[in-house]
């Protein structure tokens, strides 16, 4: 081993001192590693909170747009009942033959506004009570 100095006890505190710099620069370079493993597990957790942040955003206007669209109906269908009632009630007609008719065109309504209901709205599957897939 080469000798930096002729004192000992010198050489042995530079020697000491050198151990210490290396440790330290070994010990930098694991902490700049975990730094860094560490920035990359903060960026992921972001990255996956803003996805999941902006799928229950497009969830909630789903359900919102869903809800207003089964509220719609509802009221549409109501509207009907009532006007279709209240021409029953009022005697517009007690013809046997023409009731008949009308509780058919009713029925075809009904069924038609079940097949829109269920249809999907922009790729969008709405189940009965809003749910979508």
């Amino acid at each position: 081993m080469w000798r930096i100095c002729s004192n000992a006890e010198t050489e042995r505190k530079i020697r000491s001192a050198l151990a210490q710099a290396d440790f330290e620069k070994a010990r930098a370079k694991v902490l700049a590693n975990e730094n860094d493993r560490l920035i990359a597990d903060r960026m992921n957790a972001q990255s996956s909170y803003f996805a999941l942040q902006n799928q229950m955003e497009q969830g909630i206007e789903l359900g919102v747009e869903a809800d207003a669209r089964k509220a719609r109906e509802e009221s549409e269908d109501h509207r009907f009942n009532y006007t279709l009632g209240s021409l029953l009630q009022e005697g517009v007609t007690k013809n046997p033959d023409e009731i008949e008719r009308l509780r058919k065109k009713i029925r075809l309504l009904e069924e038609e506004a079940r097949t829109l209901r269920e249809r999907p709205a922009g790729g969008v599957h709405i189940k009965p009570g809003g749910h979508t897939d």
